[in-house]
C-alpha cells in the first residue's frame, strides 16, 4: 500500500521509505526513479523476508557508523541501498 504526501518525512530529509507493508512518500507525486527505488526495496523484502531485511539493513548501517562513517556514507554502503541505487533508473529491473 502506498501512502503519499507525508510531509513529516522531510524533517529527516527522507523522500521515501518502505515500512512494510507500506511504501511512504514525502511528496504527493514522487519521481518515477524514487518509486522504482522503493519498489526494489519492496521486492528485496519479499525475497529475503521482513525480519531478515530490517535486521541486515540496520546491522550494516550501525556497523558502518561504528567504523567511523558518516550517516550518509553508512547509509549508501548498505547492500540493499547499493542494489536499489544501482538499478533505480532501470524500471524493468527484477530483484532475484
Amino acid at each position: 500500500m502506498k501512502i503519499r504526501n507525508v510531509k513529516i518525512l522531510r524533517w529527516w530529509g527522507i523522500e521515501g521509505m518502505v515500512l512494510y507493508p507500506f511504501i511512504i512518500y514525502a511528496s504527493k507525486f514522487p519521481a518515477p526513479d524514487l518509486e522504482n527505488h522503493e519498489r526494489i526495496h519492496w521486492d528485496q523484502i519479499k525475497r529475503d523476508g521482513v525480519s531478515k531485511f530490517y535486521y541486515r539493513y540496520l546491522k550494516e548501517y550501525f556497523l558502518g557508523r561504528m567504523k567511523g562513517l558518516s550517516h550518509d556514507e553508512a547509509y549508501r554502503k548498505i547492500s540493499y541501498e547499493v542494489e536499489a541505487y544501482t538499478h533505480q533508473r532501470n524500471h524493468h529491473y527484477a530483484v532475484n
